[in-house]
């Protein structure tokens, strides 16, 4: 749950917070939040701070742009199955009906 809020960026960048407030914020006991954070904090994702709290990691321009080349590889991927794929005139109005909710 802590990992999606932060993918999602509820908990954006930067967002500093107790484990209680955190616990709060989530509607759930202080005990899960101090498990829960064990995963995101080895990838990277959160910074647990002895008695100051819980500090969601910002992003590195190496993992921005780590991100960015692999998204551009996957979409050429992708492009290049759908031109094999023999798509209709009905199939790509309908794509092109899907690329608002990609942005």
């Amino acid at each position: 749950m802590i990992k999606t809020e932060i993918m999602e960026n509820r908990l954006p960048p930067g967002f500093l917070s107790v484990e209680s407030e955190l616990a709060f914020q989530l509607d759930i006991s202080r005990m899960p939040v101090s498990e829960a954070v064990i995963c995101p904090s080895e990838e990277g994702l959160v910074e647990v701070r002895q008695r100051r709290g819980i500090r969601a990691q910002r992003s590195s321009v190496d993992d921005m742009r780590e991100t960015y080349d692999l998204t551009i590889l996957l979409e050429a991927e992708y492009a290049g199955g759908l031109t094999d794929a023999g798509l209709t005139g009905t199939d790509v109005v309908q794509l092109l009906q899907y690329t608002p909710d990609m942005d």
